[in-house]
């Protein structure tokens, strides 16, 4: 390309070494996130489920998604277009090409994770029916975001051959498209469990602590707004530089996305490693919330969806009907013993 700088611009600017260190960063933060999350299922001696395959195709997608960035730093990405060749510019957009699908399939794959997760812990229909329907919102994304990018040129080769006389659509508008619902499937997805926790019969700290272990999910659409934002400021002119802060953001909320998936199924972890910081309720270590958020069982039943009603209902039974002498019921939540004690004296259950 033409080394004449444009006016105001530096032709020495070089931001790899920035998108080195954000891209590999916050994959390491999703590896780390990973092997906690498998870990605190070998701890308690769990089988990986559904969910768990999911979220490691998920960050197996989002480390092909890595190394397509990194690739790209090679043929310029991060320098001013006037510095790379044309051999090295068309090898950039093929890559970015490719980054584009890989975009879709990681936060695909983490967003059915986290609604496999919900399905397994509320087995009730109106989770289900919420499950379903905002999985094939995210389907349908994902399938329109593919062919969208596939199809984004005619012919597909004009995408990365400037020579070819392509008619391709607004990339930007494109992007800005896409980013929408991608938002707006993180928001539904975010909301589905707040409703069934807050009808269980918990304590408000307790309800207030398990939403907000679903609410750490936050963390995506966050990065996804940023992302929105910085779309609307891309200079495709200039397309190895322009496009640094989206490419790279792109990266950040993938990442994220895995990372925000595992939190949730970490509290083990952070017993072990913090056990005077765990929340309990009535001030007792020995009734403490689930420490997982998948196959909730109830001693000796083997419905799952039974499971949960009949711990949810016994939880919330009126308490007199204990009012003969003292006893204990016991429940299994994922290894964790959940308790209730009762007497005459007070007619009152803890959960």
């Amino acid at each position: 390309m033409s080394s004449e700088a444009p006016p105001g611009v530096d032709l020495r600017d070089d931001r790899s070494q920035y998108i080195h260190a954000a891209v590999g960063t916050c994959i390491g933060l999703a590896a780390i996130g990973l092997i906690a999350r498998l870990y605190c299922r070998r701890v308690m001696k769990l089988a990986l489920s559904a969910s768990d395959y999911f979220i490691i195709a998920g960050f197996l997608a989002a480390l092909g998604e890595c190394g397509l960035v990194f690739a790209s730093i090679q043929v310029g990405f991060g320098r001013h277009v006037e510095t790379v060749t044309p051999a090295q510019l068309e090898t950039f957009l093929k890559i970015f090409f490719a980054a584009e699908i890989f975009y879709v399939l990681p936060i695909t794959l983490t967003k059915i994770s986290i609604l496999l997760l919900y399905k397994s812990l509320f087995p009730s229909k109106e989770i289900a029916i919420a499950v379903y329907i905002t999985g094939a919102m995210v389907l349908a994304w994902a399938t329109a975001c593919i062919f969208g990018v596939i199809f984004s040129c005619i012919p597909v080769q004009g995408f990365w051959d400037l020579t070819l006389h392509a008619k391709c659509i607004d990339s930007t508008k494109f992007f800005i498209g896409n980013a929408i619902p991608n938002i707006f499937t993180d928001t539904c997805i975010l909301l589905i469990p707040v409703k069934s926790v807050w009808q269980l019969q918990f304590s408000k700290q307790k309800k207030v602590v398990v939403s907000g272990m679903f609410l750490l999910g936050g963390f995506v659409i966050v990065a996804s707004i940023l992302r929105l934002v910085l779309l609307f400021n891309e200079d495709l002119k200039d397309p190895t530089w322009g496009l640094v802060n989206a490419f790279t953001w792109s990266n950040i909320e993938v990442d994220i996305a895995v990372l925000s998936a595992c939190l949730p199924t970490l509290r083990p972890l952070f017993q072990k490693v913090w056990p005077s910081s765990m929340v309990t309720v009535g001030g007792t270590k020995d009734r403490q919330f689930p420490s997982d958020y998948s196959n909730i069982s109830r001693k000796n039943q083997s419905s799952q969806g039974e499971e949960f009603t009949s711990l949810r209902n016994a939880i919330s039974q009126d308490n007199s009907i204990f009012a003969q002498g003292r006893g204990r019921d016991e429940y299994m939540m994922k290894g964790i013993t959940v308790k209730r004690e009762f007497s005459t004296v007070s007619n009152e259950a803890e959960v």
